[in-house]
């Protein structure tokens, strides 16, 4: 079974990867990764969805917004993007919902809160960061 742990890929075979939302995976990047080759990634930044959470938790956090520490890769860029989307329609806030971990970790109660939504605003926060495998061995 291939996961990112577990690629079917040659060491060393890829100039860019990109990472987003996910577990992060650092000895899997450094093996794909040639010398010099860069990794993008991107977590949730301290306000992403909060407009989302707040209309269903009873006490709404933040993320922390952190970038994953490694000891292998030369972070060289950070960025981030921010925005608001308005979801217009019940189908919409649902969708989104759907797509996130909150959904699976709401309890039945709680994701009701949405139901009687027909629209419903919320920022979008994104940190982007960029690393670089060295172009020798040793970090």
């Amino acid at each position: 079974m291939a996961n990112l742990a577990h690629l079917p890929v040659a060491e060393s075979s890829f100039d860019w990867a990109v990472h987003l939302f996910a577990p992060f995976q650092e000895a899997a990047f450094c093996r794909l990764l040639k010398p010099g080759g860069r990794l993008i990634t991107v977590v949730p930044g301290p306000d992403h969805l909060f407009g989302l959470k707040k209309a269903v938790y009873d006490r709404p956090y933040r993320n922390d917004g952190a970038l994953p520490k490694t000891a292998q890769l030369r972070q060289v860029e950070t960025m981030t993007v921010r925005d608001e989307i308005d979801l217009a329609s019940q189908q919409d806030i649902q969708a989104v919902f759907r797509m996130t971990p909150y959904y699976y970790r709401t309890g039945p109660q709680d994701r009701a809160k949405l139901t009687p939504l027909d629209h419903l605003a919320t920022p979008i926060e994104f940190i982007l960061g960029v690393y670089e495998k060295p172009a020798r061995s040793g970090a």
